[in-house]
């Protein structure tokens, strides 16, 4: 997605994204759905374009992301961080554990019964 019109983000907003999250496109503005379901990497800081809090992505991989050219026309285009391509916090999903699973801990002395009587 590449929009224009851009401003200074609100602050103040709850963002799914991070600096330096790796997501999941899981939105993208017509002609572009192609790119749901890609891995990129989250680079702030945030800008808003046209309502939407955006951040510039650059994907995992070499493949290239469809991007709506400023015509309007849909290209594929090998992205890189010069590119300068943002995407809707709204439309990513970062790759993240959930806050309360930050660590598994146990104090249990966890001990395997072998069955097999294999010799040591």
């Amino acid at each position: 997605m590449n929009l224009s019109n851009s401003s200074s983000t609100p602050s103040g907003m709850g963002l799914r994204c991070k600096d330096g999250d790796i997501a999941v496109i899981v939105g993208d503005v017509p002609g572009c759905e192609g790119n749901v379901g890609r891995i990129v990497q989250v680079r702030g800081p945030t800008t808003q374009l046209i309502g939407y809090v955006c951040w510039q992505i650059k994907p995992s991989d070499k493949r290239p992301l469809f991007i709506r050219d400023h015509d309007g026309s849909i290209v594929g285009e090998r992205v890189v961080w010069k590119s300068r391509i943002f995407h809707p916090d709204c439309f990513l999903l970062p790759v993240r554990p959930p806050q309360d699973d930050k660590s598994i801990e146990t104090n249990n002395n966890l001990e395997i019964e072998r069955t097999d009587y294999a010799t040591q």
